[in-house]
């Protein structure tokens, strides 16, 4: 589970109306207000009377499946997509007298509310659970658009990029630089030619700066396909910056380097 991903599907939740505490490692890393290491799921703790808005939230992002675990419960369960995207679920349900309670009826365990209080981020995405609003998640719409840039070019179909370029956009990739979006489509989709069956990751992304019309941001990328028949694979830092035009954000400037 990438930082791009968690932050993602969080503001999705938000979005829905489900105010989930994150916990196991993404939640000491967003204490952190760093990535430590990876992560092979994320980590959510929230009330039983919020589990369907998270089953619509999650399913419009394809987590909308149960991965077989052997210590399931119906209060401890896990959700993916099919592929490396993973949730655990952690349910509780509010007590009366304030606490929290989790497990069976017979053999449950309570906790403190104060337990799920705190204050965190993940790239740049940040909410603070003592209070009963959000913080102000000035970067989650950039990162949810960063993610959808990152699946258009994992879909390997020109098309679906088109309308994240903008019409002046300059690209400086390995090979050159490429000056207009007709420019930079026809790089890309020589690119696709040249690599079969890429997957593009981007991840630690980060911020720079960010206003209401531009944004710049910086990242890891990697690669995996085929070239001439042969396995290979590539890795570097990127760094974009976005325009919004009329309430839409598009890339203005991408450069990719080794």
């Amino acid at each position: 589970m990438t930082a791009t991903e968690a932050v993602a599907l969080l503001g999705s939740l938000q979005e829905h109306g489900v105010d989930a505490c994150v916990g196991g490692g993404w939640g000491v890393d967003a204490l952190l207000g760093e990535q430590t290491r990876e992560h092979a799921d994320l980590d959510l703790w929230l009330p039983t009377d919020r589990l369907e808005p998270l089953f619509v939230a999650l399913s419009g992002h394809g987590v909308d499946r149960v991965l077989p675990w052997p210590d399931d419960r119906p209060w401890n369960f896990v959700l993916h997509d099919g592929a490396r995207r993973r949730i655990d679920l952690h349910l509780y349900e509010p007590l009366p007298d304030g606490t929290m309670h989790y497990g069976s009826v017979s053999d449950g365990a309570t906790f403190p509310a104060e337990a799920l209080a705190g204050g965190g981020g993940i790239a740049g995405s940040a909410h603070d659970r003592g209070s009963d609003q959000p913080m102000p998640k000035p970067t989650a719409a950039l990162t949810e658009f960063v993610r959808a840039y990152e699946q258009a070019t994992n879909s390997h179909d020109i098309t679906q990029l088109v309308p994240l370029i903008a019409p002046a956009a300059v690209y400086w990739f390995s090979d050159g630089s490429h000056r207009g979006r007709e420019a930079v489509l026809a790089a890309i989709a020589e690119t696709f030619a040249t690599i079969r069956d890429e997957v593009y990751r981007i991840d630690e992304l980060e911020w720079i700066t960010h206003s209401d019309h531009h944004a710049v941001c910086r990242y890891r990328f990697s690669w995996t396909g085929t070239v001439g028949g042969r396995p290979q694979s590539g890795s570097g830092r990127g760094t974009n910056v976005l325009v919004n035009t009329a309430g839409t954000w598009q890339m203005l400037h991408e450069h990719l380097s080794a």
